[in-house]
């Protein structure tokens, strides 16, 4: 690493020639072998390759998108843990759509001209607009992009063009530029059929030279990393840094370890230089020149055609492969106030963990902080500038190199910080207070100066700040002032910052605050460091606002202290106080702030929806009522407040009132959508019975006659697009263990019971007939203890409605389970609750070597399977562990669901539930088992979780609008075991209130999922503006009281109303797709 030669970590392997397009230029065009490796080969070398510790592999060819097995090769790899790039000409879309969604993330697509000469030079016609297609799928799909370019006669003086065709269009992280190179057979130039070709392909150096110059410089200018390949340095010069030759290539994170092993800088520079050797020839000029050992020299068979005369020998000496590599050197500014013993540490650090070339600038003057940070920028020759201050720990070895890779990569960001942690392991306050930490990138507001480093720039510090704090925030503002972007934190890079404040420094140094904030004043959007004040009413009140939906509610708290003594408590800071109350559990509190602030302005429409919440939440309406009775009083027809008053009495059971209201809403307001929660609550039993009845026109009626209502074809809701085929029967709740999470645990045992047979047999027949149920899941309780379930197995395979029993796996007698297999059972869904020691805690001692007893029991009668597994706050550690265990099984499954522990049915009363985590506690290790599971091929899925919090893996989670569309979960006219007038009554209300439906007979189900969904879970204020806030539940209303909704993250956008919009494209996420599913295992 003290040469700044890091050996690259990524692999290549070779699939085919087989190909889709005929490139003029492509290596192979004289070679009609078009062989393909199998399967067993490809997974050999990836294996080799992962065991020389490589990362990454490419996929090449031949045209890699074709090759038959390359969804298995994908896979593969990323199971053994290599990041997966295909090389692509962006042919074929439909296979890249289908890669992407297999796990490839990188690919690197090949656009080797502009336009028509982009069609001729592949000789497809229509290769243009197809690559310009593939190129918006993957960025849509948010890949991570880059493109080849091979130098030809047919684009090189289309390169500038081209370069402004990636920035405005394709937007890559990097750009290739490629000389070609005559391998292989174009070296046979005493056969006239290649000599004419390649006279038609190859460019002169010195032909592309000023054109390959304008094109680096217009990327150069946008920040677009851009390399060339395979070009002599002194065709090239002032450029050189750009260039990558056999002498550099090995050393590449994005080119290829040719097998090479050990990875060690001298095994790898060996290598290069014998690619040098056997390629390039050391003659004429190259033969006099200094650093022919840099350069490497031309390639020969280009030499034998066009000689020697473009080139110009170096006169300096050097055979350093990075004698040019200035892109990649760094000034590292570190700035004290005052050398002590943690400066001398750092510096250490500095020097045994840092990638050669930097520079080290240190400036120890007992002056401010601004005039220290520009002696240092004074000072800064390099291209990219790394502030470091002297209470950094724990530098990660390689860190100025990976920090200087994250910015070259990403073009809109200004700066990037190293991912600050506080001395005990856990993220520190002051990376923009984002601790997103599963994402190697994440995109901030604003950053501190800790640890981070920016391009050179001629921008300084304000020196009239004085001491420290709010020297480096106004730096970056002034960045972000000048040019737009965005700042990062980088998790690739942990550093420990003890957040020494020194000289009287600090976010707290009043002088330096009111500076900031009278210069920028009407600029900046918002506040941005935790700590920081103001004077100003709008700025106290952004930052409060900030604080809040950041979390940070204890540093809220004195700036609301500060606009109530500064008598600025107007309706936006009565609501702020009001959301810091509930954070803190002060609810009655809260209440009567969000009462003060609707009271100071009626049309505080987060006030109003806070109100609402709150009062929901503590079942105290008296606020609310008197609030929408005064404002009744001033706008008598208002239909929001008509609907909200109504709404909060039939939650307080005054069904006559509530009623009363709808009437006069909907005869002002007929299709007033949200009407659907209030007759919700009516159809729901919410009336207060002893009073007389008041008869509710539905919304489609006007001015409340009602009109007789056609017959309904009620099969219609079996013909819905994506809708499952599996219906579910409680069969009883009699069960041999007592699990921990168990919904019936607060049940009397002595009085639970089986369902007769009889009666399950005739929901199983009514279910296939009626409803068109094709499986049946058997829930409980234990239904393998069923005395009938033999028989009721073999009744439903008799009227197609086949039985999946849902089982704890501990099975007593396994000749009643044969006899169950051999009546022609459909498959069992087994609890598993986590890895030995997790299972048996919460269900019996022993339990898990019983169920994996029984996994191999159903492995020898061929009986598929499926896992469930609540997660809870005693197994969540180790869920990539369990997935992991799963996934290795000689007999897996093929579907696993993770069941996030719900407190419903007897635990919805119960505060404090030790086993109960948090969701936000439970997402990193969710992601972390989902993505085992995508990689091994089982498709898992997790049930009742908000959606904002597994983002980019979304059409893994069910919430109750996805549950009809899930073809793991129920039809819930089969679980409810719903009568024909409650499916009209839904359906009706659907269709009077607006609901969304694919097709009309999607309607009655979306409905379903909308009553259910309000029934048993709440959601946060944030949610009011969340694009996801109609598909999703929310929280449970016992999660919501215990733990708040301060986790919850607003998804803004236009609210989508497709229940399955994360789902379609993933064929065993939706309905129908149940037979696709097993198919894959």
């Amino acid at each position: 690493m003290k040469s700044g030669l890091i050996p690259t970590r990524r692999a290549v392997v070779d699939l085919n020639r087989a190909c889709n397009a005929r490139c003029l230029m492509c290596y192979y065009a004289h070679d009609e072998n078009k062989w393909s490796k199998s399967l067993d080969e490809v997974k050999r070398e990836l294996d080799a390759a992962r065991e020389r510790g490589n990362t990454s592999v490419d996929f090449t060819g031949g045209e890699p998108t074709i090759y038959p097995y390359m969804d298995e090769a994908v896979g593969y790899a990323e199971s053994i843990g290599l990041h997966t790039c295909i090389i692509t000409n962006g042919l074929a879309l439909d296979r890249i759509r289908r890669l992407t969604r297999v796990g490839c993330r990188e690919w690197l697509v090949s656009i080797h001209a502009y336009e028509s000469k982009h069609d001729e030079l592949l000789q497809v016609p229509g290769a243009w607009e197809k690559v310009n297609a593939a190129v918006d799928y993957l960025n849509e799909a948010g890949c991570f992009l880059r493109v080849n370019t091979t130098l030809t006669c047919y684009n090189a003086e289309d390169l500038p063009r081209l370069a402004r065709f990636f920035l405005d269009r394709v937007n890559p992280r990097i750009v290739n530029f490629i000389n070609f190179n005559p391998h292989y057979r174009w070296g046979e130039q005493d056969q006239p059929r290649v000599l004419q070709e390649l006279n038609r392909v190859q460019v002169k150096v010195s032909h592309v030279a000023p054109y390959l110059k304008e094109a680096l410089d217009i990327l150069n200018d946008q920040h677009l990393q851009a390399n060339v390949r395979y070009f002599p340095f002194c065709a090239l010069r002032g450029y050189e840094a750009h260039i990558c030759n056999n002498p550099q290539v090995m050393f590449d994170p994005y080119e290829w370890d040719y097998g090479v092993s050990p990875k060690t800088p001298e095994a790898y520079l060996e290598y290069g230089r014998r690619l040098q050797e056997n390629v390039c020839a050391r003659q004429g000029p190259c033969a006099e020149c200094g650093v022919v050992d840099v350069c490497g020299g031309v390639h020969r068979n280009y030499a034998k055609l066009h000689g020697w005369d473009e080139l110009k020998p170096y006169r300096e000496k050097s055979d350093d492969p990075y004698y040019f590599k200035t892109d990649l050197e760094a000034d590292i500014i570190i700035p004290v106030y005052e050398p002590g013993p943690a400066c001398r540490r750092l510096l250490q650090e500095i020097v045994e963990k840092s990638v050669p070339p930097y520079n080290l600038i240190m400036v120890s003057r007992r002056q401010s902080a601004a005039r220290n940070r520009n002696a240092g920028l004074d000072r800064s020759r390099s291209p990219y500038v790394i502030m470091c201050d002297d209470d950094i720990e724990d530098l990660p070895s390689g860190w100025n190199r990976e920090l200087i890779r994250v910015l070259r990569e990403n073009r809109d960001v200004l700066a990037v910080s190293a991912r600050l942690m506080n001395p005990d392991g856990k993220p520190g306050p002051n990376s923009a207070n984002n601790f997103d930490m599963s994402s190697p990138l994440v995109r901030v507001s604003m950053i501190p100066t800790a640890c981070c480093i920016f391009r050179k720039t001629d921008l300084r510090f304000d020196e009239r700040f004085i001491r420290a704090g709010w020297e480096d925030t106004d730096f970056f503002t002034q960045m972000e002032d000048r040019g737009g972007g965005v700042f990062a934190v980088a998790n690739t890079v942990r550093v420990v910052h003890k957040n020494e404040e020194k000289n009287r420094g600090g976010a707290g140094n009043r002088h330096n605050q009111a500076l900031f904030y009278s210069k920028w004043q009407g600029k900046i959007r918002v506040a941005r460091e935790t700590d920081h004040g103001s004077a100003d009413p709008q700025v106290l009140n952004r930052e409060i606002r900030r604080c809040l939906e950041e979390g940070q509610v204890e540093a809220a708290l004195p700036l609301l202290e500060q606009a109530f003594s500064m008598g600025l408590m107007d309706a936006e800071m009565f609501n702020n106080l009001g959301f810091a109350c509930w954070e803190l559990g002060e609810k009655e509190k809260a209440l009567e702030c969000f009462y003060e602030a609707l009271l100071r302005d009626p049309g505080h429409k987060e006030a109003l929806d806070n109100l609402v919440d709150a009062s929901g939440a503590l079942s105290s309406y008296d606020h609310l009522t008197s609030w929408l009775e005064k404002r009744l009083e001033a706008l008598p027809r208002d239909p929001h407040c008509l609907f909200l008053l109504a709404h909060c009495e039939t939650l307080q059971g005054k069904s006559r009132e509530a009623a009363v209201r709808l009437k006069t809403l909907l005869s002002i307001h007929p299709d007033y959508p949200g009407a659907r929660e209030l007759a919700l609550r009516l159809l729901d039993g919410g009336k207060d019975e002893s009073e007389e009845k008041v008869s509710v026109s539905c919304p489609s009626m006007a001015s409340g006659t009602r009109k007789e209502s056609p017959e309904l074809d009620l099969s219609m809701f079996n013909r819905g697009p994506f809708l499952t085929r599996r219906g579910c029967i409680d069969v009883g709740h009699i069960c041999d263990i007592d699990c921990l999470f168990c919904y019936h645990r607060f049940e009397e045992r002595k009085g639970r019971r089986f369902l007769p047979k009889e009666e399950i047999m005739a929901r199983l027949r009514r279910d296939r007939e009626k409803f068109d149920i094709r499986i049946t899941d058997f829930t409980g309780g234990e239904p393998t203890l069923h005395p009938a379930m033999e028989e009721i197995v073999r009744f439903g395979a008799s009227v197609g409605n086949r039985i999946c029993l849902i089982t704890h796996g501990q099975w007593r007698d396994e000749e009643r389970i044969l006899g169950i297999i051999e009546a022609g059972v459909y498959e069992f869904l087994i609890s598993l609750h986590g890895v030995e020691e997790d299972h048996d805690r919460v269900t019996s001692p022993g339990a898990f070597e019983k169920v994996m007893r029984s996994i191999e029991l159903l492995e020898r009668h061929h009986v598929p399977w499926r896992v469930n597994c609540v997660a809870h706050a005693l197994n969540m550690e180790r869920l990539g562990r369990y997935a992991s265990m799963i996934s290795s099984l000689a007999y897996p499954p093929y579907n696993a669901n993770f069941i996030v522990f719900s407190p419903l049915a007897g635990w919805r009363e119960r505060g404090e539930i030790d086993f109960q985590a948090q969701h936000s506690q439970l997402a990193p290790h969710l992601a972390e088992a989902l993505e085992v599971f995508n990689k091994s091929g089982i498709w898992a899925n997790v049930r009742y979780y908000p959606l904002c919090l597994l983002e980019g893996l979304q059409q893994h989670v069910t919430c109750f609008p996805q549950i009809c569309y899930d073809p793991f979960e129920w039809d819930y006219r089969s679980y409810a075991n719903l009568g024909d007038e409650v499916i009209e009554k839904v359906y009706r209300l659907g269709k009077a209130t607006g609901v969304y439906a694919e097709t009309e007979a999607n309607l009655f189900h979306n409905t379903w999922s909308i009553i259910q969904s309000q029934r048993c879970y709440r959601k946060g204020p944030q949610c009011a503006g969340c694009r996801m806030r109609l598909i999703c539940d929310g929280v449970a209303c016992q999660y919501r009281e215990r733990f708040g909704v301060g986790e919850l993250q607003e998804s803004p956008g236009e609210p989508i109303l497709d229940p399955i919009h994360f789902r379609r494209g993933h064929p065993s996420a939706v309905g129908g797709s149940h037979e696709i599913a097993r198919g894959t295992r």
